[in-house]
């Protein structure tokens, strides 16, 4: 009976254990209401970490085998707290994952200035790993229903439950990660458009939109889509000036030759539609004024390339007529 109370002691008279309010005084509770409200408490908590679980577990585990040694673990109380300590491993395993992410995307945002000319020279290829995923992670470690709790999901199979269970939605763990998965992703998005503004390529700023999209900026961030304007102009800005440079090039050579060449034009037309294609692929908008007079320039290399066709071919006839 001593251990037993030394059991109900830990669960009620503990001040190092957050309770729901009013459990202390509500002295017409009887001890297994008291471990019930313990176990409830435990679940939704929303502001305890690793360490004040582990102080919590040892206390429960401590007092457990107590009772248990003494032939006791039958007894309500004695089942209830067993429950209560199972919730509270797992919760603390739960939390010390959570932790351990929440310091490694400190320490890699910590080296964020190392990481850029990494990325812009092409050292890194991929977005350091500790960077990018928060919000998968957090839904991977997230309670799931609709107040984001475990303490309203199904318990009736409680082996089940006490091995599945997510830690709360809202809990301040996830709120601190959700802030610095913020502050990283800002960072990296004005990172994108400072470099984008100083001339960088197209592969260099998807490195950076790589990274701040990884930790949680949405495509549609204000940097990213200044960013993208700027990337999309230089594409297109490029697109058309090579177009116009093989067209000066062709019209330069056949200028030139006595005899149209056939076939440099087409070739021409085809590399200036790949390019125009992987433009459109990478996000320039295919009615864009330029990419348009990049197609009309298409157009006129083949139609240049189907009349020395012609010129060729009556050229070919009056060469035979002259030698009958």
């Amino acid at each position: 009976m001593e251990s037993l109370h030394d059991l109900r002691r830990v669960n009620t008279e503990d001040h190092s254990v957050v309770v729901a309010p009013g459990i202390e005084t509500a002295g017409s509770f009887s001890a297994e209401e008291k471990a019930a409200a313990m176990l409830h408490t435990t679940l939704g908590e929303l502001f305890d970490t690793e360490a004040s679980l582990r102080a919590l577990e040892e206390q429960l585990r401590g007092a457990h085998d107590d009772v248990a040694e003494l032939g006791g673990v039958r007894h309500a109380t004695a089942l209830i707290s067993a429950r209560t300590l199972a919730v509270v491993h797992r919760k603390a395993e739960l939390l010390k994952v959570v932790e351990a992410r929440t310091a490694a995307l400190e320490a890699a945002h910590a080296r964020r200035e190392e990481f850029v000319p990494q990325l812009m020279k092409g050292d890194l290829k991929e977005p350091p790993a500790d960077l990018v995923g928060m919000r998968k992670f957090i839904a991977e470690h997230s309670h799931k229903s609709a107040s984001g709790s475990p303490v309203d999901a199904d318990k009736s199979d409680f082996a089940a439950f006490a091995s599945s269970f997510k830690l709360p939605s809202r809990h301040h763990q996830f709120e601190r990660m959700r802030a610095l998965a913020e502050e990283v992703s800002m960072w990296w998005a004005e990172t994108a458009l400072r470099i984008a503004e100083e001339g960088a390529t197209y592969e260099q700023i998807r490195r950076m939109f790589a990274v701040a999209i990884g930790a949680g900026a949405k495509e549609d961030h204000p940097y990213i889509l200044r960013a993208t304007r700027i990337l999309n102009d230089r594409l297109a800005d490029k697109v058309l000036k090579d177009a116009q440079e093989r067209q000066q090039r062709d019209t330069e050579a056949f200028e030139r030759s006595d005899v149209p060449q056939v076939g440099p034009a087409s070739r021409a037309a085809d590399a200036i539609e790949q390019a125009l294609l992987q433009a459109i692929a990478e996000g320039v908008p295919e009615h864009d004024p330029r990419l348009t007079k990049t197609k009309e320039i298409c157009k006129m290399l083949r139609e240049a390339d189907g009349q020395r066709k012609r010129l060729a071919a009556r050229q070919k006839r009056l060469d035979g007529q002259h030698r009958s």
